[in-house]
């Protein structure tokens, strides 16, 4: 008896945001399609680069965005400064935020907010794209 292919969901996911140093910013024009088995909510998605965010967020995978304000220190955000992007644990201070990676081998990022840091969102998701 034969199987029902299972229904994949497409996704566009743009550029790679950084969860190491910094990528390029978010760019309109560039973006790949993948496919995955749950339609999950988001405003947009995101590939992850590096390993600085593992062992939740993978390199490779892709971070579903929703597009909001800060919420709440210690959730996950997408981050814009300086031409960079970053998925990190970010906490408000006096100064700056405090951007924190989940892999202990990172050392906290502050970035100040004569710098203009900018939280894109809150990362509400991720998976690995399955074979279309």
């Amino acid at each position: 008896m034969a199987t029902m292919p299972e229904r994949l969901y497409e996704y566009r996911v743009y550029e790679r945001m950084s969860a190491g140093i910094g990528a390029s910013v978010y760019d309109d024009q560039n973006f790949d399609t993948v496919y995955f088995n749950e339609e999950l909510a988001h405003d947009f998605a995101s590939w992850v680069s590096g390993d600085s965010m593992e062992p939740k967020y993978q390199n490779g995978s892709v971070a579903l965005i929703r597009e909001t304000g800060f919420d709440y220190d210690g959730a996950v955000y997408a981050v814009v400064c300086n031409n960079q992007t970053y998925i990190k644990r970010v906490y408000r201070e006096e100064d700056g935020l405090r951007l924190v990676s989940i892999n202990p081998k990172y050392k906290d990022i502050f970035i100040s907010y004569e710098e203009d840091p900018r939280i894109v969102g809150i990362i509400v998701g991720n998976f690995v794209p399955m074979e279309g």
